[in-house]
């Protein structure tokens, strides 16, 4: 239920920054461009098609701009998750092996590893059982694990979360505003991207609940602003498409 009013909640919200912040852009390019009669919709000879212009780029702009900063703010509080090689155990191979949650495997069959990739490299290349070397608290010791008929052992990697710098809740937020473009275009970001993607990913827990909802405002605003840039488009096409049909 709490995850539900949480989403329900961002959905009703982002439309009013979306749109508050075009019009606000709007309002205050138009006057100092000295058009502030300019309407969307309609004729408007004599007012200059590039300060028309300047207009409709200041109200997209305003309205990015709201989705950027959501982003930036939810990436500076809810940090970033740096990969590692502690693993999550899930039923099989390696659980009854007796590998444990944040345990850390280090090397495989004897040859130290490095990255996950690595390790999951090594996994799949071996025969038969492999020795694991793994630390926990501290302490190393070997176990050794039978993958499956498909090469998995049952873990999953763990990400450790540490505070953001500037420049990388920059590059967050910038990934965020255009996840209609990774929607797309991605399919690694696809469930993070698309509206049912960012309900799943309410539902993981960010421990910081403010960082979570700003970043989930930032998700649906990223599908809102390009609206407004499209219809600043059409508002500048339909003029000419008038005279053409005249």
């Amino acid at each position: 239920m709490g995850v539900l009013v949480f989403s329900l909640t961002a959905w009703a919200m982002a439309p009013i920054a979306v749109i508050g912040a075009a019009l606000g852009a709007w309002w205050l390019a138009a006057r100092i461009l000295g058009i502030p009669k300019f309407r969307p919709l309609k004729e408007h000879d004599g007012l200059g098609r590039w300060r028309r212009l300047a207009v409709r780029m200041a109200s997209s702009l305003g309205a990015y701009l709201v989705c950027f900063l959501l982003a930036f703010a939810g990436a500076k509080r809810l940090g970033t998750f740096a990969p590692t090689l502690d693993v999550r155990v899930l039923e099989g191979p390696a659980k009854r092996a007796g590998i444990e949650d944040g345990d850390r495997i280090v090397a495989v069959g004897g040859t130290a590893v490095a990255t996950w990739s690595d390790m999951r490299a090594r996994i799949q290349a071996s025969e038969g059982p492999i020795a694991l070397t793994v630390e926990r608290r501290g302490q190393r010791f070997t176990r050794d694990v039978t993958p499956n008929e498909k090469r998995l052992i049952g873990i999953e990697q763990r990400s450790e979360q540490r505070p953001a710098s500037a420049g990388e809740a920059a590059a967050s937020a910038v990934s965020v505003s255009f996840a209609v473009r990774w929607y797309f275009f991605s399919r690694e970001l696809t469930t993070l991207a698309g509206p049912v993607g960012i309900v799943k990913a309410v539902e993981k827990a960010p421990t910081d609940r403010l960082g979570g909802y700003l970043t989930m405002i930032a998700l649906v605003t990223a599908w809102l602003w390009p609206a407004v840039l499209g219809f600043h488009l059409v508002d500048a096409l339909l003029p000419m498409l008038r005279r053409w049909g005249a």
